[in-house]
Parts: structure tokens; sequence; C-alpha cells
């Protein structure tokens, strides 16, 4: 079973593939907008997909009695598909506002911390429920 660790560098690396790729596709499609890569994006998305990334075991904790069986509902292949859809919504949504840009884009982030938390679980034995534990 992947641990608190092993979990946060995960997320962060996804976190940071999350914004380069976001901020390519961008300047791709705009070429007025500045052709280089904003370090406090990668890190502020970095950060959110950390996050997100423990998310799914603060709000499912194993504990001494379930250890690894502790993986319910938000441990399922069915809120992982949702958060992919969620980021991916959020990577291609259109705002003309700088503010609800960097908001779509850290929440962007966080789904895919949270999606790389499912899939580093999904290669352990247990591996992840349907949708969830005796489902």
């Amino acid at each position: 079973m992947p641990r608190f660790k092993t979990h946060l560098v995960i997320s962060a690396a996804a976190g940071s593939a999350y914004s380069l790729a976001i901020q390519a596709c961008r300047q791709s499609l705009n070429p007025n907008l500045p052709q280089e890569i904003n370090p406090i994006h990668a890190a502020v998305c970095s950060l959110a997909a950390a996050i997100g990334g423990c998310a799914p075991d603060v709000f499912e904790p194993a504990d001494r009695r379930t250890g690894p069986n502790h993986r319910g509902k938000l441990h399922s292949f069915a809120v992982g598909a949702a958060a992919v859809k969620g980021a991916h919504f959020l990577a291609i949504c259109e705002t003309g506002s700088v503010n609800e840009r960097w908001f779509a884009d850290i929440a962007g982030a966080f789904y895919a911390g949270y999606v790389s938390h499912l899939a580093a679980d999904a290669l352990t034995p247990k591996g992840l429920n349907l949708v969830c534990k005796g489902c």
C-alpha cells in the first residue's frame, strides 16, 4: 500500500505535469501569450495536486482495525472517472478572467492529484473497487 510520502510525491509530480501541459496547450493555441512557462503556476498546481493526492486517505483513513481495507467509495474507479472528467472540463473551459482561470487550474490540479492517488492504489495487490467496498 503506498504510504503518505509516496502519494505526496506522486501527486505533486502529477500537478507539475498538469500545469506544464495546460500552459503549453494555451501557448500553442494563442501565440499572443508569453511563450514561457510560469514557475509560480507550476508550484501552485503542484501544491494543489499534493493536497488532492492526500484527500482520499484523509476522508477514508486507514487504522489498525481496517488496515488497507479502508478503501470505500472515495477509493473507487467510479470516483476516479468523475475526477478525470472534472480535470478535463476545467482544463478546457474558456474564461476571460485571469482569476477564474487560476481557480480552474488549481481545481484541475487537485483532481489530477486525486487521480494519481487512485492510480497508485490501483497498482497494489488490494486494488480499487468499481464503486464501493462490497458493491
